[in-house]
């Protein structure tokens, strides 16, 4: 049967000693951990990955063999002498996100492209001279 006894100083010192080394090195470790996990946040993931996999897809795909909506869309634009004023760039990013709806939804956003805002003329009054 094991007796309890008392430390002696020399053996409480030694133990404090590797008691306090120890919580040191278990709050670095948890200061590594909580870096390391707040850092992670910020790396793509396996899904963020297969996201931008399948959009680059629906991108090559979409631009190279236009669907029926894609040159409809764009002949509606130059139907209304829009698409000369366009941002290459931007449209077919906007391309592309409307490809990205369709993948996931099975039809464009309606309605796309977005029509812009009626303008009405409104004559000022005349002033005459005479």
């Amino acid at each position: 049967q094991l007796a309890a006894r008392t430390a002696s100083p020399i053996e409480h010192e030694a133990i404090e000693s590797e008691l306090a080394d120890l919580s040191d090195k278990l709050r670095s470790a948890r200061r590594e951990q909580l870096l390391q996990r707040t850092f992670d946040r910020y790396l793509p993931t396996a899904i963020d990955e297969a996201r931008a996999t399948r959009i680059t897809t629906l991108a090559h795909d979409t631009l190279t063999n236009q669907p029926t909506w894609v040159i409809d869309n764009v002949r509606h634009l130059y139907d209304n002498h829009q698409l000369k004023g366009r941002d290459v760039a931007d449209l077919a990013t906007r391309i592309i996100q409307v490809a990205a709806h369709c993948d996931l939804h099975g039809q464009p956003p309606i309605p796309w492209p977005a029509l812009p805002a009626p303008t009405v003329e409104v004559a000022g009054p005349g002033i005459e001279l005479g």
